[in-house]
């Protein structure tokens, strides 16, 4: 199964992935020059995605990706989105009681707490992957807005 689900991630080739704590220079030199450029936001365009990056005190903390063609995300397409966010030690987890992937320590499962934690959200052909510090100062703003991708 684990060399199925490696082959699936290898083919579906997204390689379209901002990561967590990523600074704005990483994310410049991983796609190139940003397409817009808004405040504390930031949106690129690579292999068929658009990403928009949340910059917070120097580092990315959400990231929004949507295709560009609209169509939705595979479950292959996802996976691997989520596994290149992963910092090393760590995987999303989808915990009991919990709707949504946590990113949590690979061996005892309990919660990642860099900046209160993470977790991913999945809507239609949208997926943000956001820190819980992000989510609680976002509260009053809308990082769901996602017309520009």
């Amino acid at each position: 199964m684990k060399t199925l689900l490696f082959f699936i991630m290898a083919v579906a080739g997204v390689n379209a992935s901002a990561h967590l704590f990523d600074s704005v220079a990483d994310c410049d030199r991983r796609y190139g020059k940003a397409v817009s450029v808004k405040g504390s936001q930031r949106i690129y365009k690579k292999n068929g995605f658009g990403i928009l990056v949340n910059i917070y005190k120097g580092k990315v903390d959400c990231i929004i990706y949507q295709k560009v063609s609209g169509a939705y995300m595979s479950e292959a397409e996802m996976i691997n989105i989520m596994s290149q966010n992963e910092p090393s030690g760590t995987s999303f987890i989808k915990l009991q009681g919990d709707s949504h992937y946590t990113l949590c320590n690979e061996k005892t499962y309990k919660r990642d707490t860099r900046e209160g934690g993470s977790f991913v959200i999945i809507n239609g052909n949208t997926m943000m992957i956001i820190t819980f510090n992000c989510k609680a100062r976002s509260d009053a703003k809308d990082y769901g807005n996602t017309s520009g991708l």
